[in-house]
């Protein structure tokens, strides 16, 4: 197939959400072949852009995207039903998957003597949650945030067969996708506050990735893969009131549940899977990983109440030029 000059732009669909619970899944492919012999050749541009949408931590009608935010006030104290507490949970999923070309399995060759271009759009890959809760009276306020995103990004994919692949042009990926997690609580007149916090992202940007088979591969080009994928979680409990405790996640095993987040991410330039793989390079490869996981966790009590905050990040991060 021939491919002169192919401009693609794609944007994610774009959500508006203010409630408990928002997900969003952008279009998984954008130039796909399936299985069989296919014989490409691209001479000129083709350009990938993909966002989950904007978020915005104020809740302020503007933000569109991957975005969940619960709000609960409390309402005043009755000493007959004990009304006033105030509890919400917000969730918030993303998956995003971007393609340059894509090739099922079967025997195939590729030839690219122009430009591929796949990189997260202006918004960006995100997904956010976020809960402020504000107590009024005894018991147990607070809140529970989770946001979650999956994203793949790569420049030429294969699922596996045989295949002959050439790179005389220039392939570039870049990919920063991000998971942010926030409650801030305001406990009641005396009861405990509780805050529970969780940001994870898993992803993934190659700049050719090749499944199990028999492949050849020659760069003569250039290939450049930029990732940069964050998760953050922010929680602050006040507890309030005689005997009301702040505490943000549970520290005391078995029930550890500590304020997390997490960050799986692969960064490759060439990745070919199986056996008997042929390689020849001579172009240059340049890979650039950024990972990144944190936690803030902030507990107080205004009186006799006890603080308690506990906080746990991880970084799982692979880097691989060929």
């Amino acid at each position: 197939r021939l491919m002169d000059h192919v401009i693609l732009r794609c944007a994610a669909r774009r959500l508006r959400h203010f409630g408990a619970q928002q997900a969003a899944q952008p279009p998984d492919r954008l130039i796909g072949l399936g299985d069989g012999d296919h014989g490409v050749r691209n001479a000129g541009t083709i350009e990938v852009r993909g966002s989950t949408g904007a978020g915005d931590w104020n809740g302020n009608g503007q933000a569109e995207g991957t975005y969940a935010r619960a709000q609960a006030d409390g309402g005043d104290f009755d000493i007959f039903t004990g009304d006033g507490d105030a509890a919400g949970s917000a969730t918030a999923r993303a998956t995003a998957v971007l393609d340059g070309i894509v090739l099922g399995s079967g025997h195939s060759q590729v030839r690219n003597e122009g430009r591929i271009d796949v990189r997260s759009g202006a918004d960006g890959l995100r997904a956010i949650a976020e809960v402020d809760p504000n107590g009024g009276a005894v018991t147990v306020d607070g809140g529970w945030a989770t946001a979650a995103i999956s994203a793949t990004a790569r420049g030429i994919a294969a699922a596996g067969g045989r295949v002959a692949l050439a790179n005389l042009g220039s392939i570039t990926v870049g990919a920063a996708p991000a998971a942010a997690s926030r409650v801030d609580a305001d406990g009641g007149s005396s009861g405990d506050t509780d805050v529970f916090i969780d940001a994870r992202v898993g992803s993934r940007a190659t700049g050719v990735e090749l499944g199990a088979g028999t492949h050849a591969v020659l760069n003569s080009g250039t290939i450049v893969v930029n990732h940069a994928a964050a998760a953050s979680a922010v929680g602050d409990a006040n507890g309030q009131g005689i005997d009301g405790d702040g505490r943000v996640g549970f520290g005391i095993a078995p029930s550890q549940r500590p304020g997390y987040a997490r960050v799986d991410a692969a960064t490759a330039g060439v990745d070919v899977g199986g056996s008997g793989a042929w390689l020849r390079q001579q172009g240059s490869v340049a890979v650039y990983d950024g990972a990144s996981a944190s936690v803030t966790a902030r507990a107080d009590s205004d009186f006799t109440g006890n603080a308690n905050a506990f906080a746990r990040s991880e970084v799982v991060s692979s880097l691989n030029g060929l």
